[in-house]
Order: structure tokens, then C-alpha cells, then sequence
């Protein structure tokens, strides 16, 4: 079951990226030939970046966005970046299946202890009266 929920989070945050990501076109420009080598570098950093962020220890997690920015400057020094408009249900499909498949990403399911669900709550009861009660006379002293 928890592979399923994996899966599941993870295609409904790639279908959130998706339905962001076709309204961004990124264009470089031919001329230069240094144009080339700073967008190969950004793909490259990028990467890079992402890969350390997701799969290094924390304590390398720092590298990680340091790569993230650099390919993001690479990105809008050697190109260009078109932002096309959304239309407001995209966008909420869109910012929706991220957040869901974030939370489908990060549930826990925890075992249950089964003997404890038809249990009479009597004991816990008494004992929240009996502090409740003890609280009181500590006020009132």
C-alpha cells in the first residue's frame, strides 16, 4: 500500500509540473558560441543540484542549492525565459495535484495497535478528571 501512495504522489507532482511547466519556453540564442556552453552548464547544474538535494545527506544539502541558483542565473544570462499566461483553473489543477501528491509524498503510515481501537476509554477519563481535579486545588492554594 505505501508503494502505491509513493507512486501516486509522485506522478500527481509531475503532472503539477507539467501542466506549470507548458507555459515556459526557454530559448537561447545561436550566435555565440559561449550562449551554448552557459545553457549546457545550466542543464548541467541544475541537475546536479536537484540530484544532491534529493539524494545526499543534509549535511551536503547546502551544495545542493548552491547549484539550483547557479543553473537559474545560467539560465537567464545565455537565454531567455517566455512566461506564457495560465488561466486560473490550470493554475489551481496544476498548484492542486503538487500539493496533494506532496501530501500523498510525505503520509506516514504508521502500524496501528489494533487491541487498543475497541477499548473502553473509562481509565483515560478518570485519570484526565483526576488531573483536571488536582490542577484546581494547586490554583487555589
Amino acid at each position: 500500500m505505501r508503494i502505491f501512495t509513493l507512486f501516486g504522489g509522485l506522478a500527481l507532482i509531475l503532472l503539477g509540473i507539467y501542466f506549470l511547466g507548458t507555459n515556459i519556453i526557454f530559448t537561447t540564442h545561436a550566435y555565440p558560441w559561449r550562449r551554448g556552453v552557459a545553457a549546457d552548464l545550466s542543464i548541467i547544474s541544475l541537475c546536479l543540484g536537484v540530484l544532491v538535494l534529493v539524494f545526499l545527506p543534509s549535511s551536503l544539502k547546502s551544495y545542493g542549492w548552491l547549484g539550483v541558483i547557479a543553473g537559474i542565473l545560467c539560465v537567464f544570462l545565455s537565454s531567455r525565459a517566455i512566461l506564457n499566461p495560465t488561466s486560473l483553473w490550470q493554475f489551481f489543477v496544476s498548484l492542486s495535484a503538487i500539493g496533494f501528491g506532496y501530501k500523498l509524498l510525505t503520509t506516514r503510515f504508521d502500524k496501528v495497535d489494533k487491541s487498543n481501537l475497541f477499548r473502553d476509554d473509562r481509565s483515560s477519563r478518570l485519570l484526565r478528571l483526576k488531573s483536571d481535579r488536582f490542577e484546581r486545588e494547586a490554583r487555589s492554594t
